[in-house]
């Protein structure tokens, strides 16, 4: 494939060569014809130096002088032979030099040629390779005589020869300078953008459709890498909004099939709580009265606390299967958060100490109000801070933290939402990354034999049924953080709870 750029680099070359040499031709026959003209002239001002010893000469018949000048005239202009010739074109008076070899023409032909007797100045080329010069000898306005000049050729030649090499020498140097700049031009201008554009158009047929090209100046080029970009955003754009269908497409199934396990979790909640329930309640109840009928000190009652205990679990779980069945009653008002921190902070004191960890709060003076259900947020943060607890070893450290914080509008549409994050963080031994997007999952539990796996999964239902979004992040060894965030009350100022000191 010819590349563009080297293709109009030749073609400029080309014509400016082209050009160049026209004109060095055009210069070169302008220095030819001043070098011819300069002749002329000077072929003139000797004539006019002859005619006062040619007035002597024919007045005297003394022809020493004259032949003294033209001797002179020859060694001065370098002439073959000077001569004057009669009106009728014969010879009379001559100064010649000794010819160097038998190539050369020696001395001034007897008779002048045809047509070569004029009133005024003329020049021309003989077939022998001489330049010569007649020129009209006057007395009182009449021509009386003429004057020839035969010059060697050199004179014309060796002018224009050096005129030639000076014009080839700046020719070289321009053409140079002009091929630099033009291939600098060419590179910058001109194949530089086009492979910037080769690469967007690769980069996009890749895939990349983040792939942008910088523009610079406004030209044509220009013009097409701002097309380029402008193709590229609207590519980008339709992928955006095919991604976003696409993903509104799982969501929804994925909430369908999480309906569809919710009520077949329904029905075996159901179940469990009529077919179990009433035997559990009758096991519960034998295990009180037996125990009763004990001493504290027989070795008996250890088993029937056990079996009182095994009879609350199971309890427990079925109460979670119907509450994650049923989407719980929600009692929405405004709500203090900093003080429901502080309630659930109180209430998990006793087992911190008995863990040896320490609970840390960190609560704003000023934060925007929210409406939300408290008995909801208090299961929500008590549940978190228990799972925290569980994972932090003697000494650990639970973090509790607030701040406002706003998020962009759905689908980038309208001014960001004002609303608070809160944060529950620990030192605990974390959770993996493979298994770190299933926490929020019903069933999924990182302590088997330990827990139901319905905590996280009710806590993530709670808040989003406050309009709000629950993260975590974690690293192994380090520990968890999960932020829970939740759209602040429109219209109303906010209000000033204390800050609360670490715990």
């Amino acid at each position: 494939m010819t590349r563009l750029g080297p293709r109009l680099f030749l073609l400029l070359t080309v014509a400016i060569v082209g050009i160049t040499v026209a004109y060095d031709i055009l210069r070169l026959q302008r220095e030819r014809q001043a070098v011819i003209a300069q002749l002329e002239r000077e072929a003139t001002l000797v004539a006019r130096a002859v005619e006062g010893p040619l007035q002597f000469w024919l007045r005297t018949g003394n022809r020493a002088e004259l032949e003294r000048l033209l001797g002179d005239i020859r060694d001065a202009k370098g002439a073959t032979c000077v001569g004057i010739y009669d009106p009728g074109g014969t010879l009379n008076l001559a100064s010649a030099a000794e010819p160097e070899d038998a190539a050369t023409p020696a001395g001034c032909p007897e008779t002048l040629e045809a047509m070569t007797v004029a009133e005024d100045i003329l020049s021309r080329w003989s077939p022998l390779g001489t330049f010569h010069i007649l020129a009209p000898l006057t007395r009182e306005g009449s021509r009386v005589a003429t004057l020839k000049l035969v010059l060697p050729s050199t004179l014309i030649t060796d002018p224009i020869r050096r005129q030639r090499d000076v014009v080839l020498v700046e020719r070289g140097l321009v053409l140079a300078a002009i091929g630099l700049t033009l291939w600098l031009a060419i590179s910058l201008g001109v194949s530089r953008p086009i492979r910037r554009l080769m690469g967007g158009v690769e980069e996009i047929a890749r895939g990349n459709l983040e792939a942008r090209i910088d523009v610079k100046g406004r030209t044509e080029i220009g013009d097409l890498a701002l097309a380029f970009n402008r193709m590229a955003e609207s590519l980008r754009e339709a992928q955006r909004q095919s991604q976003a269908e696409e993903d509104r497409r799982l969501a929804l199934e994925r909430q369908l099939r999480h309906a569809d396990k919710l009520a077949v979790i329904g029905k075996l909640a159901s179940e469990l709580a009529h077919e179990v329930g009433t035997p559990l309640n009758v096991i519960s109840g034998r295990a009180r009265l037996l125990r009763r009928e004990f001493a504290d000190s027989d070795p008996r009652t250890e088993n029937l606390d056990v079996i009182r205990n095994q009879v609350d679990r199971i309890s427990r779980v079925i109460r979670r299967f119907l509450e994650l069945a049923r989407s719980p009653k929600m009692e929405k008002e405004r709500v203090d958060l900093p003080a429901i921190v502080r309630e659930v902070a109180a209430f998990v004191a006793p087992e911190l100490r008995k863990r040896q960890a320490r609970l840390l709060l960190s609560l704003p003076a000023a934060l925007p109000p929210v409406t939300a259900d408290p008995d909801g947020l208090s299961q929500v943060l008590l549940n978190l801070i228990m799972n925290a607890m569980t994972a932090v070893a003697a000494g650990g450290r639970i973090e509790v933290t607030m701040a406002p914080v706003e998020r962009s509008a759905p689908a980038g549409e309208g001014s960001p939402v004002p609303g608070i994050e809160i944060r529950v963080s620990d030192t605990g031994h974390g959770i993996h990354p493979a298994i770190l997007p299933q926490v929020f999952e019903p069933f999924f539990t990182t302590k088997p034999g330990e827990g139901t796996g319905l905590g996280l999964s009710i806590c993530r239902d709670i808040i989003r049924d406050h309009g709000g979004e629950i993260t975590a992040d974690s690293r192994p060894g380090e520990g968890t953080t999960v932020r829970i965030w939740l759209p602040a009350t429109a219209h109303e100022a906010p209000h000033e709870p204390a800050t609360h000191p670490d715990r």
